[in-house]
């Protein structure tokens, strides 16, 4: 009987030890874990921040392309860019010289004023494989659609307040309002200024500039002041050479100035 017992507590300790001697092999995978790529970080950073480069460079040079035209540019797909410069040269330079020395200079009655700039543009037209209002368009935005892409909406001027322009054919109407100067003959001579600086800002793109200026009337109401227009000879010098900015209202056509600003 005691043989048995004994041989029945001994496979109770053997079981039991059995049961427990596994616990150390768990522990050994907790020493791997804390190993990380750590350095490997900067250079994925690095990549990041030059990728964006490449791209911003092709961009800016397209943009600044002066022989690519904008999609919505009413000029697209008329003729080659070199083309078209050519073509708005001669296109101006013959109005030019019609509207100087030419049958332009005298004639007055509309029909055949536009009938002698029709014959200078079909002139062209011709001579260049294109149509009567290919032409016509290419003389009336400009060129390369200069007139077209012009920024109405944020004309500086030295003087006063913009407050609007308009477009019309190669002519360009601008309205400003203006402030009394210590003088009549200041707050004249202030409008002449705008213009001129107009003028050399903007370029000479535009074949007359019609301008006119409104002021606060002592009754309290704005009324006109002053009215000229400029034509494409006296552009021409203000934008390329000196020009006595003060002394524009002897150059310019259809003066008018507020009767109580010449006294």
């Amino acid at each position: 009987m005691k043989t048995k017992v004994f041989m029945l507590l001994l496979c109770c300790t053997v079981a039991l030890a059995g049961c427990g001697g596994s616990k150390p092999a768990a522990e050994e995978p907790a020493e791997e874990v804390v190993e990380a790529p750590v350095e490997e970080a900067p250079a994925e950073e690095e990549a990041q921040e030059e990728a964006p480069e490449e791209p911003v460079e092709e961009k800016v040079e397209e943009k600044n392309d002066p022989n690519v035209l904008a999609d919505d540019n009413p000029l697209k797909g008329i003729a080659d860019v070199e083309t078209m410069r050519t073509v708005y040269e001669e296109i101006d330079e013959l109005m030019n010289q019609s509207y100087m020395e030419g049958p332009l200079s005298t004639e007055t009655d509309p029909e055949k004023v536009e009938a002698l700039e029709d014959e200078l543009i079909n002139q062209v037209a011709e001579a260049h494989g294109l149509t009567y209002d290919n032409v016509r368009d290419i003389y009336l935005n400009g060129g390369l659609g200069a007139l077209y892409n012009f920024d109405l909406e944020n004309i500086k001027l030295d003087h006063g307040d913009f407050l609007e322009a308009h477009i019309n054919g190669t002519s360009i109407i601008i309205k400003a309002k203006i402030q009394p100067n210590l003088t009549n003959d200041m707050t004249i001579k202030q409008n002449y200024f705008n213009v001129c600086s107009f003028i050399r800002e903007y370029g000479n793109i535009f074949h007359e500039v019609q301008y006119w200026a409104v002021a606060d009337m002592t009754d309290g109401s704005e009324g006109k002041v002053i009215q000229f227009d400029v034509p494409r000879d006296v552009i021409d010098t203000i934008a390329t050479g000196d020009f006595p900015d003060n002394q524009l209202g002897n150059y310019v056509e259809n003066l008018w100035i507020l009767p109580s600003l010449l006294n």
